[in-house]
């Protein structure tokens, strides 16, 4: 049988070293630079770009699909 003393060294050995490891790793999603907007609220700026690109990607899907139905190939009987 184990020395349980020594079991117990060691373990709390291994716990300050795992603490540490945790300390320096220092990683914080929240903070981190790409998620700045868990911080922050979004500005005109952003909200503007935002709106913009909806609409842009938005008009795209639309002029794909009207030119995919008129593609004569797809044409029914």
């Amino acid at each position: 049988m184990a020395n349980p003393k020594a079991f117990l060294s060691n373990l709390q050995k291994r716990v300050v070293w795992l603490e540490l490891e945790v300390a320096s790793y220092n990683y914080n999603p929240i903070s981190s630079n790409l998620l700045q907007l868990g911080n922050s609220m979004m500005d005109d700026q952003d909200l503007g770009f935002f709106a913009n690109f909806l609409g842009i990607f938005i008009f795209v899907l639309v002029i794909a699909y009207h030119y995919v139905m008129a593609d004569p190939k797809y044409e029914g009987n």
